[in-house]
């Protein structure tokens, strides 16, 4: 009967030839993963940047716009509003419209003149006026209003919607720190309900975001 010997050096060497093999093989495997992975976050984040990019360079072009005319604003499905006092857009900020209402309660009025003589009406009363024009308001009102153009440029800042030009005005927002901080040094006191407040930094009109 034939045998056949294996010595234990040969088999030794079967063993680690395959342990080797089973290595390489580990090792190539993990680096082909780590390859096709890297590539497939590559192309994730490489499309989010395109799409991000994209929808900035179309924004950066696109305005949405109330017009020119009321037909125009009720048309686009613009809403007045009570903050800026300007026809807006349904895809424009509308932050703080309401608190703004609210707090009003239908109790402040606006003027033609800075002595109260020729009163408008409320805020909805100036939505009928001529594009351009102008009006005074009470201190109180003025310091609300600045109120709560703050917050929705903060609102904005944080959540991403869009706002129009004039709430984005920086030349707006040091307008009302300083109001803010004026009437903190001064106190306005009885003087809140005195007819003071110009409205030349935003006319009444049409606006876009």
């Amino acid at each position: 009967m034939d045998y056949k010997y294996t010595s234990i050096d040969e088999e030794r060497r079967g063993r680690g030839w395959t342990w080797k093999m089973e290595l390489i093989a580990a090792v190539l495997i993990a680096a082909l993963s780590s390859a096709l992975s890297s590539m497939v976050t590559f192309g994730v984040m490489t499309s989010v940047k395109a799409i991000q990019g994209t929808a900035k360079e179309e924004h950066k072009f696109q305005q949405f716009s109330c017009g020119e005319t009321f037909d125009e604003a009720h048309q686009r499905g613009c809403t007045w509003d009570p903050l800026t006092l300007t026809w807006l857009h349904p895809k424009c900020s509308m932050y703080g419209a309401q608190e703004f209402q609210q707090i009003a309660n239908s109790s402040w009025q606006y003027w033609a003149d800075p002595s109260g003589l020729h009163e408008l009406g409320g805020y909805q009363a100036l939505s009928f006026l001529p594009a351009g024009s102008n009006y005074y308001s009470t201190s109180e009102a003025h310091l609300y209003h600045c109120q709560w153009m703050l917050l929705r440029v903060h609102d904005a800042a944080t959540t991403g919607k869009l706002l129009d030009a004039k709430s984005m005005s920086g030349e707006h927002t040091r307008h009302c720190l300083d109001v803010i901080v004026n009437a903190a040094r001064t106190g306005l006191g009885e003087n809140l309900t005195r007819v003071s407040a110009k409205g030349d930094i935003y006319d009444i009109g049409w606006n876009a975001c």
